[in-house]
């Protein structure tokens, strides 16, 4: 997939999708596969726009956590088989904002070399959101429908709110895979291995949005190989830390992976944060949670 920034680029002819796209929730999937299925089958290139900083950020004000990072969505699209050509993001500053619906299509239509649209039913741009799919008319057009869960439509804004709340029922079955972190791993203090269980120590990227402080059931993907982890997410249990840290227990030897980048893929949570009195408790309780954890993973 080719990432482009601005319009300022030569398009081939193509089939286009516009939108914020922060979660690649099941909406977003369906969209992406149905957009990738018309380019090829009418010879064009599959191209998805999305903005940056996004409106809701632009009118606001202020910079939201990044639900995935543009690692982390290229890794889910390869693991969802999406084959998308090219990713173009565009600034919206004061002059995107004030774009009509009219001349947002003309841009469509000459900048991008835009030849069919597929955009979900509620699907809005222009100036005060005055455009919908009537202005697109002269476009092949192609709507789909909202995703539901519930009955109620599936949204980035409760996804976030999942997340924040660790609700890995909802998160899980709007996004239809496993919330996922991307980073690699750094030289600690080595205290979880004097204390028997060595933890890999993943610095998430500043802007990413994680999941509250507790421990978590995880998988960590290490070269491409999946395995059975538990992961501690906040300040740490173990050293008088302030900044909050994802230190990842993987229950398979792993040999030694200082430097490497993982994937933390996060399943559920097992408890909330504990503040332990001695060494001797935070023992104890995390030996509880590693055990928890090969009870669960035993069962699949």
């Amino acid at each position: 997939m080719k990432r482009l920034k601005g319009f300022n680029h030569k398009f081939e002819p193509c089939a286009v999708t516009v939108g914020k796209f922060d979660a690649l929730h099941k909406g977003h999937v369906s969209i992406f596969n149905a957009l990738t299925e018309i380019a090829q089958s009418n010879g064009l290139s599959s191209v998805v726009i999305s903005f940056s900083p996004t409106p809701y950020e632009f009118f606001n004000g202020t910079r939201e956590k990044s639900v995935l990072t543009e690692k982390e969505r290229g890794y889910i699209l390869k693991q969802l088989n999406i084959n998308i050509d090219i990713w173009a993001e565009i600034p919206f500053d004061s002059q995107t904002a004030e774009m009509s619906a009219e001349d947002f299509v003309c841009l469509l239509k000459e900048g991008i070399n835009c030849k069919h649209i597929i955009a979900g039913t509620d699907f809005r741009f222009g100036k005060e959101r005055q455009g919908n799919v009537k202005f697109i008319q002269n476009f092949g057009i192609t709507e789909i429908s909202n995703e539901k869960l519930y009955n109620e439509k599936i949204s980035g804004k409760d996804i976030r709110k999942a997340i924040l709340e660790a609700n890995f029922g909802i998160l899980s079955n709007s996004l239809g895979y496993n919330y996922p972190l991307i980073g690699k791993v750094h030289r600690g203090k080595a205290l979880g291995r004097k204390l028997g269980f060595p933890t890999a120590n993943v610095a998430p990227p500043q802007n990413k949005l994680l999941p509250p402080d507790g421990v978590y059931l995880t998988n960590a993907v290490v070269d491409g190989e999946r395995r059975p982890s538990v992961t501690n997410v906040g300040k740490s249990d173990v050293a008088n830390e302030h900044e909050r840290l994802v230190e990842v227990h993987i229950l398979t030897d792993t040999g030694d992976i200082y430097d490497k980048e993982i994937i933390v893929e996060f399943i559920d949570r097992i408890r909330g944060p504990i503040k332990f009195e001695t060494l001797g408790d935070l023992r104890t309780r995390v030996n509880e949670d590693i055990e928890a954890a090969r009870a669960y993973f035993m069962e699949k």
